[in-house]
């Protein structure tokens, strides 16, 4: 039988890299590079949950045990969730305390739909980030560090948000610790909650925008 116990305790990962993954990943981050600035967000998010979504079901009938592989999995959760808890919830404290401070706790109509609503969608970019990209280049070019995928992963997170400074530095540094606790735990779940919210709540207070309005607005007759 298989030590999970010590299995969590190493941060490394085993196999061969799935590089067809790993372009998937890239590509789908290149569409939101272009699909930014053309105002086509919501086309891009609704159509990125769809494919990876649909990925993610042919790939279990095909091969059940992926889902665990990726983290789809009953196993470690609560251990996970624990762990991911005792970091974000004082994080999410010290936002709520700051945005007070700044006069900017407001929680707009969309704002509990945020909080329901962008967990889907933080869920399905820890997959991309954890499972297909970190994970895959953690069994390459990666694995001779058991520390670099953090490291990669955190920029990777920060990438995607390049031309504006305090996302960018806010999501690098969650970003790794994210890596980490996939890397440490093997779980999906909390990872994609915590996203959600820490990115609701980051918009709404500190960006002073409403994402949910200003990509899905004209969509659902908020704007």
């Amino acid at each position: 039988m298989e030590d999970h116990s010590n299995a969590q305790n190493d941060l490394r990962v085993s196999g061969q890299p799935r590089w067809g993954e790993v372009a998937a990943v890239a590509l789908t981050g290149i569409l939101h590079l272009v699909c930014k600035p053309l105002g086509l967000q919501g086309a891009y998010i609704i159509g990125a949950i769809i494919l990876w979504v649909g990925f993610v079901l042919l790939s279990a009938k095909r091969k059940p045990t992926i889902l665990a592989e990726w983290g789809f999995r009953a196993e470690n959760l609560r251990q996970a969730f624990i762990a991911s808890a005792v970091i974000f919830f004082p994080v999410m404290g010290m936002m709520v305390v700051l945005a007070r401070i700044r006069g900017t706790l407001v929680t707009p109509p969309s704002f509990a739909f945020m909080l329901l609503l962008y967990p889907a969608w933080g869920l399905v970019q820890q997959f991309l980030v954890q499972s297909l990209l970190v994970t895959n280049l953690a069994k390459g070019p990666l694995k001779r560090n058991r520390y670099a995928p953090i490291v990669v992963g955190g920029l990777l997170f920060s990438l995607v948000h390049v031309g504006n400074l305090s996302m960018t530095l806010a999501t690098g540094f969650l970003g790794a610790i994210f890596v980490w606790l996939f890397l440490r735990f093997r779980n999906l779940w909390p990872l994609g909650l915590f996203h959600g919210w820490l990115a609701s709540l980051f918009y709404q207070w500190f960006l002073l925008r409403d994402p949910l309005t200003e990509i899905f607005g004209a969509l659902l007759g908020l704007s």
